[in-house]
């Protein structure tokens, strides 16, 4: 899927949530082999669409700081 298909289908899952009256929140699993300014626009988009809530996995431990 490209970056447009993937924000539409979370776009549409979270509105599904949302006419539930359900309070979403959106995990970006493997989140730090993603690319960060795809990210961050996603995330925009999402709390402009009321999602309050997110969660971020850095599988890769990438932004963990070494000793």
């Amino acid at each position: 899927m490209n970056p447009e298909q993937v924000t539409e289908l979370i776009r549409k899952s979270v509105d599904y949530g949302q006419c539930k009256g359900l309070t979403v929140s959106v995990g970006f699993g493997d989140a730090s082999r993603a690319d960060d300014l795809f990210l961050e626009q996603l995330a925009n988009q999402l709390y402009r669409d009321g999602i309050r809530r997110f969660r971020y996995a850095d599988t890769l431990s990438v932004h963990h700081p070494a000793p």
